[in-house]
């Protein structure tokens, strides 16, 4: 008998979720997962231009920073990207980038961020266009339904959307948390921060003015971020250049039309940047929850809302916005789900 798992989300921690426990549960579960988007990556997306398949550019997360000890803590994970030729070392200069302890590395993501989120991604079935807005317990089961109506059962759901998100679902959730207080003020207590981001697609390869790949702009009301994103990502396929917003900016915009805001962008990098070409094509990437600034408290990687039948909620907002950070939160919800399903059979198989 195998458990069936849904995991929400198809972002890193949701990927590393499944390739786990592809490894240690693989005949006593089979994993679904559900995404409201068109494509897998969450906040580690690539976008490609319209025009031309060779022209990439990741609106999230930009490149990852880590520690020896982080890396061999996950070993397996870090191994399989450096193997398969996922991650290189960050080799262009990134202008104002943090200071950062002495043996911190950084590397980038030569095929786009998504890369490393489609080489874990070892569901069973993953489907898109799901927006979860409901899980309603039924019995030792767990009924889940979308927006458009579609539902289905499960033995396990695991949630790793942002957690303003997992507040909205009505059913179990809502209920579990209106008698927890507790849980539910931790839970409110986890912020992020909002932002725009914006590709500049080209339709060939090409050099521009400055000695940098990527730049954290310093006094800028609107731009605090450019990168070429190409050069950064040691490539020499086609030009993109990706400009994220301040913080500021995208909390008092977020909620406007994403073309009226595009358009502002575009005039504003047209004043820094008045000589540089034309793009072919222009993407204008709104994020709502961009990093999470306040996590739950004492960062636990995931929390049980329902133990029977298992519901958990986890993803960055339970650890810390990073790679390593998704990493732990995918193995803390892998233990606990590992756990459960030992015990469910070991219960199926008393009966």
């Amino acid at each position: 008998m195998a458990l069936k798992v849904l995991i929400v989300g198809s972002g890193i921690t949701s990927a590393i979720t499944c390739n786990y426990l592809r490894e240690r549960c693989r005949s006593s579960c089979r994993v679904i997962v559900w995404d409201k988007a068109r494509g897998v990556g969450g906040r580690m997306s690539t976008s490609r231009s319209p025009t031309m398949d060779s022209c990439t550019a990741d609106l999230g997360a930009q490149y990852i920073t880590t520690v020896p000890e982080n890396i061999e803590a996950s070993k397996v994970v870090y191994s399989t990207c450096f193997t398969k030729g996922l991650l290189h070392p960050l080799q262009s200069l990134i202008e104002g980038m943090h200071t950062f302890p002495k043996n911190t590395v950084h590397y980038v993501a030569p095929r786009g961020m998504n890369s490393l989120v489609k080489e874990f991604l070892t569901a069973d079935e993953v489907q898109f266009n799901r927006l979860v807005t409901s899980v309603t317990q039924n019995g030792n089961k767990l009924d889940v339904e979308t927006k458009d109506g579609y539902k289905d059962t499960f033995d396990v759901v695991v949630l790793t959307m942002p957690v303003p998100q997992i507040l909205q679902l009505s059913g179990c959730v809502e209920s579990v948390l209106s008698d927890d207080k507790e849980k539910r003020e931790a839970l409110s207590a986890v912020k992020y921060s909002s932002r725009f981001a914006v590709a500049y697609f080209y339709d060939k390869t090409l050099e521009f003015d400055v000695p940098w790949s990527a730049k954290y702009v310093v006094d800028d009301e609107l731009l605090r971020y450019i990168a070429i994103d190409n050069k950064k990502r040691n490539s020499s396929a086609t030009s993109a250049v990706v400009f994220h917003t301040t913080v500021k900016f995208g909390e008092e915009n977020i909620e406007r039309d994403v073309a009226d805001v595009q358009r502002d962008i575009e005039k504003h990098i047209n004043t820094l940047f008045p000589t540089w070409p034309k793009p072919v094509s222009v993407k204008c990437q709104k994020w709502r929850y961009s990093q999470a600034t306040a996590v739950y408290e004492g960062s636990p990687g995931c929390i049980t809302l329902i133990q029977e039948p298992l519901l958990i909620a986890g993803g960055d907002g339970f650890t810390k916005s990073t790679f390593d950070g998704c990493i732990t939160s995918a193995k803390a919800i892998v233990n606990v789900v590992e756990k459960y399903i030992t015990k469910e059979l070991a219960v199926e198989g008393n009966r």
